[in-house]
């Protein structure tokens, strides 16, 4: 079972012995990587099915396109909640705001 248009450039010196720890690194964040691109469609599946989920992420691009009801945490206490639409278009809460505010300049 393969992943394509996966590659990883991996240094000469992966080749000739055990890998160096920065190595393991990258190795270990792709397979997470690709691991949550899988959970990620088996969710949307779900979604699609209208199967009642409550799950807790920051995908926050994510969670726009496949919840119909978004609750924003702030130490344990929900501070927001909403649409996607009402949260990520019309925020109220200062907290919300800002982590929003992170979301959109990287999006």
């Amino acid at each position: 079972q393969g992943y394509p248009g996966l590659w990883l450039p991996l240094p000469v010196e992966y080749k000739h012995g055990a890998p160096k720890s920065n190595d393991a690194d990258r190795l270990q964040l792709c397979a997470q990587a690709m691991a949550l691109e899988e959970m990620l469609k088996v969710i949307r599946s779900l979604a699609d099915q209208h199967t009642t989920m409550i799950i807790v992420t920051h995908e926050m691009a994510f969670a726009r396109d496949v919840a119909d009801h978004i609750l924003f945490m702030d130490g344990g206490v929900i501070v927001e909640e909403g649409t996607p639409t009402e949260l990520f278009e019309n925020t109220q809460n200062e907290r919300t705001k800002a982590f929003l505010s992170r979301f959109s300049q990287n999006n």
